[in-house]
């Protein structure tokens, strides 16, 4: 008689995750991570294709993530700076953390490319509120829609997220943003 095991696909998530961010994609093998979730491998197929779909999910739940922390901090009390700072920091860990891993060859399913490009299109609307604010509260000027320059940012802060190398003080400097003010004086860089 089979039992009901309790959270069994967070289980698999949360286990397969720590192994992937510490092993890599080679180091997670689905009968081990099924015995240490105290589970049949059988039971790991109940919930995911194969490793390369529990892969994906992982990658995508983290991706998921990065427009609700955005828009979180959108409205606050930080100034711009510091704003721009934490998405770009979002953004270089989950590079670090998924795109510069040596994953495999997965194939990105039309499903998967869809959740893909309906979060990004969440994180240009959480950078544009970002925006948004920003100007309303008089800290920030635009020669562009915020909208535009929503999707601009995010591409740019995702792009050179992956290099390691770039620090944000670098990235700032190049941006040539001038942070405003209550008064709508320029602040210091």
């Amino acid at each position: 008689m089979s039992h009901k095991i309790e959270n069994a696909r967070e289980n698999l998530m949360s286990n397969g995750r720590d192994i992937l961010l510490a092993d890599g994609y080679d180091g997670l093998n689905v009968k081990e991570l099924a015995v240490q979730c105290g589970m049949a491998t059988g039971t790991f197929y109940q919930y995911f294709h194969n490793k390369d779909d529990l892969v994906m999910q992982i990658i995508y739940e983290s991706y998921k993530m990065i427009p609700k922390k955005i828009h979180k901090i959108a409205r606050n009390e930080w100034g711009f700076r510091r704003k721009l700072q934490y998405v770009y920091r979002q953004f270089r860990s989950y590079q670090k953390n998924y795109i510069q891993m040596k994953i495999g060859v997965l194939r990105l399913t039309q499903d998967y490319e869809n959740m893909r490009a309906k979060i990004m299109a969440e994180i240009n609307a959480s950078v544009e509120e970002l925006l948004v604010n920003e100007i309303e509260r008089g800290n920030l000027e635009l020669y562009a829609s915020p909208k535009t320059a929503a999707y601009l940012l995010t591409h740019f802060l995702f792009s050179i997220g992956r290099d390691a190398d770039i620090d944000f003080n670098e990235v700032w400097n190049c941006m040539n943003f001038k942070e405003m003010n209550q008064q709508g004086k320029e602040t210091s860089k």
